[in-house]
C-alpha cells in the first residue's frame, strides 16, 4: 500500500512503505488485522491511541523504522504476531502476548551473548524472568524490546539497526529492568523509549538524531553514574506520569533542552550536572515537579531553568551558572523554592519571576548576572532579580550583588522598562545584602518604597 490507510478488516494483505505509520487506530476506531504483512513503514507499523480498539492476529510486523506495535492508549487484543527487524517490536502499553518470541523462554538465569546466542533479542526472549544477559565487550547493531524483569549487562555498545529510529524499548509491563555498563548510540530517532520500571547504571546515551531518552506512561526510571550527550533534540524527554531520579550523572551537549518534563511528571536530580545544551538546561511545564539538590545547571545556550504553567520546583544547593540567557525563569502559575543556592554569571537576568509565579529565595546568591555584551546597552535590562506581572517573591537572608543593571527591579517605566507591567509583591525577610549592582552605570537612585533607598545608585527599583 503506497499511502496510509485506516483498516477495519484485512486478510492476506500487505501494508508497507508508508511515509509515517502503517496502521493508525485513533479516536473510537475499531480495527482488525489478520494474516497481514505490515512492513517497512517510515515510523511505526501499528499505532493505537485514544479509545481505539485493535485486534491483531497472525500478522507479520517487520522492518518498521521505529516501533512494530506502539500503544499509547486504547485496547489491543488478539493472538501472537511475528515481529523482527523493527526499531523495537513493542512500545508503550503494547502487551507481550501479541509478539511471538524469537525463541522459547528457558529456565536459564544467565545467558551470554554471543556465546549462547548470537542475537541479543533471542537472548532476552530466552532468559528466565529476573535473569541476566551478559554482553561480551563489543558493538551490537540491534533493536530491543524488554517486557519482563531482566538485567542487561556490558561492557558493550548497542547501535541502532540501519535507518532505524529506536534502539531499545522497555514496555509498561516491565518491572525491575536493569541496564548496566551499556553505551546506546546512533539511532535516527530516539535512543530509548521507557514505559516500565528501569534502572540504568554507568550507561552512556549518545548521538541519537532525536531525544536521547523518552520516558512516558507511569514509568519509574533511575539513572545513576551515567551520561546523556550529543543527541539531536532533548537529552531526556518526560511526559504523562513518568518519574525520573538522576544521580551522579551528566546531561550535556544535546541539540534541544537537557531535560524537558511536562504533564504530571516528577524529576529528581542529585549530584548531577545539566550543561552546554543548545536550548535550555531544563524546561519544566504543565504540572510537572522538579526536585534538585547539589546539582549544577551550567553553560546552556538559552535559559538555565524554565518553570512554567503550574509546575513546581524545589532547589537546594543548586548552582545555575553561565547560561546564555536567564539563569532561572518562573512564569505563569509556577511555584519555586530556592535555598542555599547560587545564580551567577548568566547572560541576561539571574532570576525572572513573571506571570502569577510564586518564588521564595532563601540563603542564596544572585550575582554577576548580565554577562552578555548586550547588557552594556542602555536599552537592555540585565538584573539580578526581575519581577513582571503579578509575581510574588519572598527574599530572605540572601545576597544580590554585582549584576549588570539593577540588583532587584520591577517591570516599570521608572526602572527603565518600556511600559508598566507589575502589580505583584516582593517581601524582604532576615538580612539581605544588595550591593555593587549597576555595573552598567545606566541607572540613578533607588526608586520605590523599600528599605534600600539609601544604597548607591542602581541597586533596587520597585513600586
Amino acid at each position: 500500500v503506497g499511502s496510509e490507510m485506516c483498516i477495519r478488516d484485512s486478510t492476506n494483505a500487505q501494508i508497507s512503505h508508508n511515509q509515517y505509520d502503517g496502521v493508525r487506530g485513533e479516536g473510537s476506531a475499531l480495527l482488525t488485522a489478520q494474516n497481514t504483512r505490515i512492513v517497512e513503514n517510515g515510523l511505526d507499523g501499528v499505532v493505537v491511541r485514544d479509545s481505539a480498539e485493535l485486534k491483531l492476529g497472525e500478522n507479520v510486523i517487520e522492518n518498521n523504522k521505529r516501533c512494530g506495535l506502539r500503544v499509547f492508549a486504547g485496547k489491543v487484543s488478539g493472538t501472537p504476531n511475528a515481529m523482527r527487524g523493527n526499531g523495537a517490536d513493542l512500545c508503550g502499553f503494547a502487551p507481550a502476548t501479541l509478539r511471538t518470541p524469537l525463541v522459547a523462554q528457558t529456565d536459564k538465569t544467565q545467558i551470554t551473548v554471543p556465546t549462547d546466542f548470537q542475537n541479543l533479542q533471542e537472548a532476552l526472549d530466552a532468559v528466565a524472568p529476573g535473569g541476566t544477559v551478559l554482553l561480551q565487550n563489543g558493538t551490537y547493531e540491534t533493536g530491543l524490546t524488554i517486557w519482563k524483569p531482566v538485567t542487561l549487562r556490558g561492557p558493550a555498545t548497542l547501535k541502532a539497526l540501519p535507518n532505524r529510529q529506536l534502539v531499545l524499548s522497555v514496555t509498561a509491563e516491565a518491572q525491575s529492568v536493569i541496564i548496566e555498563e551499556i553505551t546506546i548510540s546512533q539511532s535516527r530517532g530516539d535512543g530509548l523509549l521507557l514505559y516500565g520500571q528501569t534502572t540504568l547504571r554507568n550507561a552512556q546515551i549518545l548521538d541519537h538524531a532525536d531525544d536521547g531518552v523518552e520516558i512516558a506512561g507511569a514509568a519509574a526510571v533511575q539513572f545513576v553514574k551515567g551520561s546523556i550527550s550529543g543527541n539531536g533534540d532533548d537529552g531526556l524527554f518526560l511526559s504523562e506520569k513518568a518519574q525520573l531520579i538522576l544521580t551522579d550523572s551528566t546531561v550535556s551537549g544535546n541539540g534541544g533542552d537537557g531535560i524537558e518534563a511536562r504533564d504530571s511528571t516528577a524529576v529528581k536530580l542529585q549530584n548531577s550536572q545539566i550543561s552546554h545544551n543548545k536550548l535550555r538546561g531544563l524546561d519544566v511545564r504543565i504540572a510537572a515537579q522538579l526536585e534538585l539538590s547539589n546539582s549544577r545547571i551550567v553553560g546552556n545556550k538559552s535559559d538555565g531553568l524554565v518553570l512554567r504553567d503550574s509546575a513546581q520546583a524545589q532547589l537546594d544547593a543548586a548552582q545555575i551558572l553561565s547560561n546564555g540567557a536567564n539563569g532561572f525563569v518562573a512564569t505563569d502559575k509556577a511555584q519555586a523554592t530556592l535555598t542555599n543556592s547560587a545564580i551567577s554569571g548568566n547572560g541576561s537576568n539571574g532570576m525572572e519571576a513573571s506571570g502569577a509565579a510564586t518564588v521564595e529565595i532563601r540563603r542564596s546568591a544572585l550575582e554577576n548576572n548580565g554577562a552578555a555584551e548586550t547588557c552594556a546597552r542602555a536599552d537592555t535590562l540585565c538584573t539580578g532579580l526581575v519581577m513582571i506581572g503579578t509575581a510574588q517573591v519572598r527574599l530572605g537572608d540572601s545576597a544580590v550583588r554585582a549584576n549588570a543593571d539593577w540588583g532587584i527591579m520591577a517591570w516599570l517605566r521608572r526602572c527603565g522598562a518600556p511600559f508598566d507591567f507589575f502589580t505583584g509583591q516582593v517581601t524582604f525577610e532576615g538580612t539581605n545584602t544588595i550591593a555593587d549592582n549597576n555595573k552598567s552605570s545606566n541607572h540613578k537612585g533607588n526608586p520605590g518604597t523599600h528599605p534600600f533607598a539609601n544604597l548607591p545608585d542602581g541597586q533596587v527599583c520597585l513600586p
